[in-house]
Parts: structure tokens; sequence; C-alpha cells
């Protein structure tokens, strides 16, 4: 999964608000999959809301993460490899990782592209 923070705070390996999580196998944790370290100051990969703009591509096992600050100019976040069914499932998220706050997302220009 390729998701922002909403914030800039440094956490992980990650000095941006942008991250990709994956993991192997089904109720097993997620790992972090990072640009090459060290990161640069200031953030390379900002969460700079509204204009963010997120991509993730896949192409057999492997997956590219991408990131824009206008949806025309594309960074490449990472790419990472791992063996996956040929079929997958594909869906926006939103989570506060707090029980006590609410979290809000709101998505646009949402396009589910297949490309064979």
């Amino acid at each position: 999964m390729l998701f922002a923070f909403g914030d800039n705070r440094a956490r992980n390996q990650n000095n941006g608000g942008v991250e990709f999580q994956a993991r192997a196998k089904v109720a097993e944790a997620c790992t972090g999959v990072y640009p090459p370290q060290p990161l640069p100051e200031p953030p390379e990969f900002p969460a700079n809301y509204p204009d963010l703009w997120l991509r993730l591509m896949r192409r057999e096992n492997s997956f590219e993460a991408l990131v824009s600050k206008d949806g025309a100019m594309w960074r490449r976040y990472c790419l990472h490899k791992m063996v996956m069914p040929g079929a997958g499932l594909l869906g926006l998220a939103v989570t506060s990782h707090n029980r006590s706050k609410t979290a809000v997302a709101r998505f646009r220009d949402v396009i589910f592209d297949v490309i064979e």
C-alpha cells in the first residue's frame, strides 16, 4: 500500500508524509519499504495537501510507488518486488491509528487502470 500521513513528521525510515508498506502473507504485519537512505532535508516526499498525488503500479511481481505535487510530474518513491497471485483487490482506505480520534480523507481524481 502507498499512503500519506497527515503531517511530515519524521517516522520510521521516512522524513516526509508518504510511505509504502507491504506484507508477504495474509494477517502478517506490514513492513515499510523506503527510498535509499539517508533521506535529505527538507522532506523529499512531503505530504503537500491538497496538492498530493499517489500512484501505485503493478507489473507482475513488481510494485512501483510514485508521488507527484501536480499529477503530471512523477517521482519514484520506491520499487518493491514480491511474489503475488495473478489477481488482486484494489481499494482506498483511511485510518487515524488513534481510537479516540476520527480521521477524514477526501479522494479525488481516482483512476483504476488495468493495462494488459
